[in-house]
């Protein structure tokens, strides 16, 4: 089993370009095959999987790296028949957790994955906005996440779940939440959202447990929306959605649908892909989900 990896040396502050010797050691003391590409630019790991993905010599494409770099990867590999295989070598790593069980011991994961060689085939979500159309595989958020997403790469030092923390909590103070209509289906809402997150994974921002009833499998898209509240209430109850038992709070909406999502803000807002803040902010934007359309290892 050959394996064609592609590592983002940026992913979680400089630190997957440190695990790379441990990871080399680790694959050739288990007799893998592999060849390595680290990424240079923004884009690059989807040219890299798309190029790895044509290669009849390659078993499958492995994402060494956090969330984003999943997602260039995994949009590289989308309607490829080639299995994307996951290491968590992020800050999150908020999708290796959804694929492997929250298993964050990347060795670990690399030997139950040699050892079992099993594919799911997982859903994923279309993004589509007057900008761009692109795959989210993990989560999706609108205003108040892409606030936090902004907010943590100007925060020195910390890394982890830490960071997220203090990205939600230095957010808070800046943030105004917009109103938000939300159609899906038959269903729509209507007023002012501190978030506004769809999912595809459980977990989200480093660890919040956003989406405990959500499914990589399922077809159905997780809504989690946060209705604007006063920020002694928003602290006090940031530890609920930390563990994943703030659903049945007054301010949580929380509902799957298979229908297609649509979101339209009162002004311009920044998002994120999978951690990734869009490059402008939009007032609009439509999900779909494509049902099992990628193989991953498991």
């Amino acid at each position: 089993m050959k394996l064609g990896i592609i590592l983002n040396p940026a992913a979680g502050r400089g630190a997957a370009l440190k695990k790379l010797p441990d990871l080399e050691k680790h694959l050739k003391g288990r007799g893998v095959s592999y060849e390595l590409h680290l990424t240079e630019r923004p884009g690059h790991a989807r040219e890299l999987a798309y190029q790895l993905a044509k290669r009849d010599d390659v078993f499958s494409v492995v994402a060494a790296g956090g969330d984003g770099t999943v997602n260039e990867v995994g949009w590289g590999l989308l309607h490829k028949n080639k299995p994307l295989f996951v290491i968590p070598f992020g800050t999150g790593n908020d999708y290796s957790k959804a694929v492997h069980d929250e298993d964050r011991d990347w060795k670990k994961v690399i030997d139950k994955v040699l050892k079992t060689r099993k594919i799911k085939f997982v859903d994923v979500c279309m993004v589509e906005e007057e900008h761009q159309t692109r795959p989210v595989f993990n989560g999706f958020g609108m205003g108040f996440d892409a606030h936090v997403a902004s907010i943590i790469r100007k925060i020195p030092l910390l890394k982890g779940d830490l960071l997220y923390i203090v990205g939600v909590i230095k957010s808070f103070f800046s943030f105004t939440p917009p109103h938000l209509t939300i159609r899906t289906g038959k269903k729509i809402l209507s007023e002012q959202f501190h978030i506004c997150s769809v999912g595809c994974g459980q977990f989200m921002g480093g660890g919040f447990h956003l989406f405990p009833h959500a499914s990589l499998t399922d077809g159905l898209i997780d809504i989690d929306l946060i209705r604007k509240v006063k920020t002694s209430v928003f602290l006090k109850k940031m530890w609920l959605v930390l563990k994943g038992t703030h659903l049945n709070e007054p301010e949580v909406i929380y509902f799957q649908t298979p229908d297609d999502v649509h979101i339209v803000s009162d002004r311009p807002v920044y998002y994120h892909l999978d951690g990734e803040v869009s490059p402008q902010p939009v007032r609009e934007v439509k999900i779909k989900i494509l049902k099992k359309a990628l193989p991953v290892l498991i």
